[in-house]
């Protein structure tokens, strides 16, 4: 995949639409493939596309830090207005400062294993002098979003989002 430029951004609150997993929800390789795979034939992937206006459409993950675990999410970044299907649930993202990268994508990558992926793009957000909090699970916006753009059912591209933010409690970030 080729990466277009690594940058801090401003991002705007975002409304994600989806379903929360925790970390027992994992794979044994550390993926959350079966969970996608679970999203994809129940429809559910389907259900927010037909939501989310053209040619806005994206299938996303939302991974919440805690000090001791993660909340994974999967679903799409919709209207705030939209409707929340049934056996769905939302979670607003504030409007924050945000390592960003977006790079050429042909199709998703969820059978890989999740610190695998994260490793990978926080090493570019370090590589170009972005400061990564240490500590993410006490940052105020403990955040990390992979978001794929998705247009007549095709991926196309891919953007990872890290929350950049003060930690609590700690002086590791400025």
């Amino acid at each position: 995949m080729a990466a277009k430029q690594v940058a801090t951004v401003q991002l705007p609150q975002r409304h994600m639409v989806g379903r929360a997993f925790t970390q027992g929800a994992a794979d044994a390789n550390g993926s959350f493939y079966s969970a996608w795979q679970d999203m994809e034939d129940s429809g559910d992937l389907k259900t927010l596309d037909a939501l989310n206006p053209s040619p806005n459409k994206n299938h996303s993950d939302l991974i919440i830090f805690s000090p001791y675990s993660i909340e994974y999410w999967i679903g799409s970044f919709l209207p705030a207005d939209a409707e929340t299907p049934q056996g769905m649930h939302t979670f607003d993202l504030p409007d924050s400062k945000a390592a960003s990268v977006t790079e050429d994508a042909e199709h998703m990558l969820t059978q890989l294993p999740l610190q695998t992926s994260f490793n990978r793009i926080v090493s570019m957000f370090e590589t170009a002098k972005i400061k990564v909090p240490e500590h993410l699970g006490r940052t105020v916006n403990p955040y990390f979003v992979e978001s794929y753009s998705v247009t007549d059912d095709q991926v196309k591209q891919v953007e990872y989002d890290l929350y950049l933010s003060k930690a609590t409690g700690l002086n590791d970030y400025e």
